[in-house]
């Protein structure tokens, strides 16, 4: 297990950060919840029943900018169809038997 990382708080879309001008000047705030009240983070996260991940889309989103396709339906049937023209009764070619040899 990896002792240290990033924190799961980096891509969280509940999260508010604040960074300073040192690497260890960094506040997290945690947004999650219904009254979205801000709660302090006080150590990185490595699991969060919470998360949501900026970086993939939400379910609005997704439908905002999907194609709606009219689905009516046409009364024929699916698959190939054959004209009867096109079936001739007669081989255009007749089969030869090839010739086999059995080697002992």
């Amino acid at each position: 297990m990896v002792a240290d990382g990033p924190s799961l708080c980096e891509r969280c879309a509940y999260a508010h950060i604040q960074r300073g001008f040192r690497d260890t000047e960094v506040l997290v705030h945690c947004v999650f919840g219904w009254n979205e009240t801000p709660r302090l983070v006080p150590f990185k996260v490595r699991e969060c029943t919470d998360f949501s991940d900026t970086k993939v889309p939400k379910v609005s989103e997704l439908e905002d900018i999907a194609l709606i396709l009219n689905a009516q339906p046409t009364g024929k049937k699916a698959g190939f169809s054959v004209k009867l023209e096109d079936v001739t009764e007669e081989p255009e070619c007749e089969p030869v038997a090839a010739e086999t040899t059995f080697r002992d």
